[in-house]
């Protein structure tokens, strides 16, 4: 135990990363709204760069066939 061990100590570091990450995604949130912006479109602005980010990287792994109306749908499914 004389060496510092990363592979041990890795999930807590990445939990503590995703705990960081999601309470800056909270606050952002609140600032946001707290400052005027309509709640639907933030959750229009939400899921277009969530799709704008997610499209490229499950286009190029594969995983998933991807056309318009598969994007297209993403945008109907949110609002109510």
């Amino acid at each position: 135990m004389g060496s510092l061990d990363m592979e041990y100590y890795m999930p807590i570091m990445v939990m503590v990363l995703i705990q960081f990450i999601y309470a800056g995604m909270n606050l952002g949130i609140r600032v946001t709204l707290l400052e005027g912006m309509s709640p639907n479109v933030f959750v229009v602005y939400r899921s277009a760069f969530a799709t704008i980010f997610l499209a490229p990287i499950a286009y190029f792994s594969g995983y998933v066939c991807f056309t318009i109306t598969i994007l297209s749908l993403s945008f109907f499914v949110i609002i109510p």
